[in-house]
């Protein structure tokens, strides 16, 4: 991925940037488009622009693609049904607490506490309420977590897997569902998405719950060529994810968009120099960029990403193979997931803005004890850069853009990851009820 986005440049807030991919001449929008190969004048009129730079190759995926999916606009490409099973929201939990552990229901961290004791203290409570004494005496390590209560945002990401065998797979492991045809434009990442709450008040009663029975409708809404700075192709595709329970009126809208490039020629795809994979880097010298507010310093682990990979039955090889990482895709290492980024970006948000936390039996709380609740409204992400296993970096809250509260009783917060030498890895912007 660093091979095709730009460096972001640098002006005001040090890391603070407003283009979406910068350098890829790439405007995403989240306007559900047709793909129909019947285009209307402006979208005939950019066609034709594209074949003056396009490749035959590229024009051939990407009609092979509206092709194949040329009524999935209104009509699911798919739909799958899948119990909100207790185990598995447990396994999840356990992975996201030793990452990024949520707060306590007594309150903040104590005057003079330092921040990586604040971490130590939170992981330590919840990873006590998950699998240690209180897990045991609460019979969450017996049942898993408790039956009807609340899933929290970002979790359904653990569900819905794909569900194609082994030998359906790329090359890279990854699931080649929505891949553009030709076996042309093979590398694919996450580049960004928008998901959205449907409930229709602010107390979330239409919310998923521990052993719910949803359903989910997957639609393909776009797909276009863009041409990169380097004069380089890649395919952008589209897709909406409908969730619902057992009525046909959806509770949630997400929608993804992922990112086609062509493989790497050998000569071109050598390891990147990188230093070797310590147990944990040294975060002792590290400071947060200036503006960050509420700032964590993680780092994930490649058995971080190894359970994330489970937990999502996800295969694709730049999470988990460092000789296919660096020698076939020219990474640094093996890649943070972009799904697991946005989770925590989402779960630091919930955990200084909105009071998340998990009670002694494990149930998630959306709010601080006696205080007001922030029920999401929309998550939009952006990713813009990779991070690799071992490497730190910063998630927080974006004090360069001020609190908006609007007159409809809602909240907007940016939330952001970042590198130490304040590149942007990634931005999120959720809007809240309050």
């Amino acid at each position: 991925m660093s091979r095709y986005l730009a460096r972001q440049a640098h002006s005001g807030f040090r890391f603070r940037n407003k283009a979406a991919l910068s350098g890829l001449n790439l405007n995403i929008s989240f306007r559900p488009l047709s793909i129909s190969i019947s285009l209307p004048s402006k979208e005939r009129e950019d066609s034709q622009k594209v074949e003056e730079w396009a490749s035959k190759e590229a024009i051939d995926a990407l009609k092979g693609f509206k092709k194949r999916f040329d009524s999935s606009k209104d009509k699911p490409v798919s739909t799958y049904y899948h119990k909100l099973d207790a185990n598995q929201i447990h396994l999840l939990r356990i992975t996201e607490a030793n990452i990024l552990p949520l707060g306590l229901s007594n309150g903040k961290k104590a005057e003079g506490q330092s921040g990586l004791e604040y971490e130590a203290q939170l992981r330590q409570n919840e990873e006590d309420v998950l699998v240690g004494h209180q897990a045991e005496s609460s019979g969450i390590l017996a049942n898993g977590i408790p039956h009807r209560s609340l899933i929290r945002p970002t979790e359904h990401l653990a569900f819905f897997t794909p569900r194609v065998s082994s030998s359906s797979l790329g090359s890279d492991g990854s699931d080649t569902t929505f891949n553009p045809p030709g076996g042309v434009f093979t590398r694919r990442m996450w580049a960004g998405g928008k998901m959205e709450w449907l409930s229709r008040s602010r107390k979330n009663t239409e919310a998923m719950r521990v052993g719910d029975q949803l359903w989910e409708r997957t639609f393909v809404e776009e797909a276009e060529l863009k041409k990169l700075s380097n004069g380089g192709e890649m395919l952008l595709v589209w897709v909406r994810k409908e969730f619902g329970l057992l009525n046909e009126n959806p509770i949630m809208i997400d929608r993804r968009s992922w990112i086609f490039q062509r493989a790497l020629p050998t000569s071109t795809a050598e390891p990147q120099m990188s230093p070797a994979i310590t147990p944990k880097p040294d975060l002792s010298s590290l400071s947060p960029p200036e503006g960050l507010l509420y700032p964590t310093l993680l780092y994930q682990t490649p058995a971080n990403l190894f359970r994330y990979s489970a937990l999502t039955f996800n295969a694709h090889a730049i999470h988990l193979s460092p000789p296919w990482a660096q020698q076939v895709e020219g990474h640094q290492g093996i890649v943070v997931h972009g799904p697991l980024n946005l989770s925590l970006l989402v779960r630091k948000w919930g955990r200084d803005i909105a009071g998340w936390h998990l009670n002694e039996r494990g149930e998630f709380i959306d709010g601080p004890k006696g205080g007001k609740t922030h029920n999401i409204v929309s998550v939009k992400y952006r990713a813009k850069r990779p991070i690799y296993a071992e490497q730190p970096y910063w998630i927080g809250i974006d004090g360069s853009v001020a609190k908006e509260t609007s007159r409809t009783n809602k909240e907007k917060h940016t939330i952001l990851a970042v590198k130490p030498d304040g590149e942007v890895i990634m931005e999120a912007t959720i809007v809240s009820w309050i």
